[in-house]
């Protein structure tokens, strides 16, 4: 269960980073 919880919140972290990037470079 913890993995689990884990691998989610490194989707979310991974998410956001996406999101920052996109925000600098709409392009991508």
């Amino acid at each position: 269960m913890q993995f689990h919880d884990n691998h989610l919140l490194f989707d979310y972290n991974h998410l956001c980073l996406l999101t920052k990037v996109s925000a600098i470079n709409p392009i991508l």
